[in-house]
């Protein structure tokens, strides 16, 4: 089986935690047999064709000098980047023309068009029709969740995923958007993305220090700052307590700043973007991940904590209600600082708590979010979707 991975999220080098989890799939299934091409978006500096462990990686420029290239300039994801920057706009065009065109040329072996996103899903629909392939689209969570709403949102969303053979969605929530926007129910799934469990492990021991970490953009989706205003009644009840806020984006500086508003700079480190071997580092000395998002398709870090054994407070909102069960963490109202408070302290002080709820999150990792289970889930949807009678190609 052939299949090509279509996606506006890569790693642009080995280590790099940028999309980390379409890079994880792709091994996943070239492990099982499976010929993997992927074609990503290009960013500046990153190679245009690589081979990374028998997996083709194909990065056209969309722009040329490619130091033009901006549309993924910064941390956080395309449509924060573009709502941010309205002026780059004008160059999603050219890069809708050139993955369209790329996947058009990269999909003449292929068996699937596997797209992660919807402006992936859209442009790659010329190649499905062209070369009479199927089309499956894996919903992430910020395509709907920023991108989907008001008039030309939507209609973009749908047009992107009424054509496609099947979509994926991560959660419940986000499989909801989908039908929402008109894909039939008998076309929508839910498959996680997954956890190498047998990378993510608890530690040897358990951590000495107290620490409490928040992995993940710095955007206002994500709720740092209702974090970061629980630190002081925190730190009150838990003086030895400290944070790690692991991760880059354009709130950064807003947020060192009210991490000085509240005098709480001396408990605080911002360690910026972090590698992936960093990151399962930090999570295994941690005492807790906290993850306060205000929206959430799914959250891969809570399932990395998970693994890892480390008990979660997030929030309690659709997609992570999916994922973080009674047992592995505890679920607060979003956009309350006491809240967090309140429920950080608690298992700060309980020990014996968090072991339970460290192993339960272990287990629940293994069985339902390892790479083994999604990658075989994955294949099976593939042959399922090469089983149907294929539209004829124009």
């Amino acid at each position: 089986m052939r299949v090509l991975l279509v996606t506006t999220a890569f790693p642009r080098y080995v280590d790099d935690s940028e999309g980390t989890f379409i890079w994880q799939l792709a091994k996943t299934l070239h492990l099982r047999g499976v010929h993997v091409r992927v074609l990503a978006m290009h960013m500046p500096g990153a190679a245009t064709r690589e081979d990374w462990d028998g997996v083709e990686i194909h990065r056209p420029l969309y722009l040329r000098p490619q130091a033009l290239e901006a549309l993924r300039r910064e941390p956080g994801g395309l449509p924060v980047s573009v709502s941010r920057h309205p002026h780059r706009l004008w160059q999603l065009p050219f890069f809708a023309l050139v993955h369209a065109l790329s996947a058009i040329r990269l999909s003449g072996d292929a068996d699937v068009i596997h797209a992660h996103w919807t402006l992936s899903a859209l442009c790659a629909q010329p190649a499905s029709k062209l070369r009479g392939k199927p089309l499956l689209a894996t919903v992430q969570g910020s395509d709907l969740l920023e991108a989907s709403y008001g008039f030309i949102g939507s209609g973009m969303a749908a047009l992107a995923l009424r054509k496609c053979a099947n979509v994926t969605a991560l959660s419940l929530s986000l499989a909801s958007r989908a039908k929402e926007l008109g894909v039939p129910a008998e076309r929508v799934q839910i498959i996680p993305n997954g956890v190498d469990v047998s990378w993510f492990t608890p530690p040897d021991e358990d951590p000495k220090d107290v620490v409490v970490t928040y992995v993940g953009s710095l955007i206002p989706r994500k709720g740092v700052n209702f974090l970061l205003g629980a630190i002081p009644s925190i730190v009150e009840a838990r003086s030895d307590t400290q944070f790690l806020i692991v991760g880059d984006g354009p709130q950064r500086g807003e947020l060192e700043q009210l991490t000085t508003d509240l005098h709480v700079g001396g408990s605080v480190r911002f360690l910026g973007a972090q590698p992936p071997t960093m990151i399962r580092s930090l999570l295994r000395k941690s005492t807790l991940l906290v993850l306060p998002s205000k929206q959430e398709g799914f959250g891969v870090v809570l399932i990395e904590a998970m693994a890892c054994g480390v008990p979660v407070v997030a929030s309690n909102v659709d997609g992570i209600q999916d994922v973080v069960t009674s047992s592995a963490g505890i679920l607060v109202e979003p956009g309350s600082s006491p809240a967090l408070s309140s429920a950080i302290v608690d298992l700060l002080g309980n020990g014996a708590r968090r072991v339970l709820m460290g192993a339960a999150g272990r287990q629940r990792a293994v069985q339902e979010y390892s790479w083994d289970i999604v990658g075989e889930r994955y294949v099976s949807l593939y042959t399922s979707l090469l089983a149907k009678s294929p539209f004829p190609s124009i």
